[in-house]
C-alpha cells in the first residue's frame, strides 16, 4: 500500500481529533466509507488550498528562526501558521 497523500494526512487527523471524544459512537478511518474520507480528504484540501497562501507571520518564520532549506523552511512557517491566533491563550 503506498503512503497517503499529504491531503489524506489532513483529513484523517481532522477526524480522529473530532472524534477523540465519542470514538465509541463512531467508526476509525479505516471503517468509513469511502464515500466519507473522499469528503473529508475534499474539505481538507480547501484547508490547505488557503494556507497556500502565507501570512506575514508564515513568511518571516524561516528568517526568524533561521532555518535553511526548504524543508525546515516549510516546517517553520507551518508552525507559524499553527502558532497563529494561540497567543494569549
Amino acid at each position: 500500500m503506498s503512503e497517503p497523500s499529504m491531503v489524506e494526512k489532513v483529513a484523517r487527523a481532522a477526524y480522529e481529533k473530532f472524534i477523540e471524544a465519542v470514538r465509541d459512537l463512531e467508526p476509525s478511518w479505516e471503517g468509513l466509507p469511502q464515500s466519507h474520507r473522499d469528503r473529508l480528504i475534499d474539505s481538507q484540501r480547501s484547508a490547505i488550498e488557503v494556507m497556500r497562501e502565507p501570512t506575514d507571520i508564515m513568511c518571516r518564520a524561516p528568517q526568524e528562526n533561521r532555518t535553511t532549506g526548504a524543508r525546515r523552511s516549510y516546517q517553520a512557517m507551518i508552525d507559524a501558521a499553527l502558532q497563529e491566533g494561540k497567543e494569549g491563550k
